[in-house]
């Protein structure tokens, strides 16, 4: 069985996408920052939970 290769994705494409994001100091916050880093942007965070989970319902609003 072959391994699907895939082209990279151009996450500058998210530059002016809103993020919703865990509190400072947590992995996923710094996670994205990090990939958006390497992307040369900043992300625009709308919001801050203090949970993946509250996070989620988040989603359809935005």
């Amino acid at each position: 069985m072959k391994a699907l290769i895939t082209p990279p994705i151009d996450l500058s494409i998210l530059q002016d996408a809103p993020f919703i994001c865990t509190t400072e100091g947590e992995y996923n916050v710094d996670l994205i920052r990090q990939i958006c880093e390497t992307a040369n942007f900043s992300p625009h965070i709308l919001l801050e939970v203090k949970t993946l989970e509250t996070a989620f319902p988040l989603f359809y609003l935005v």
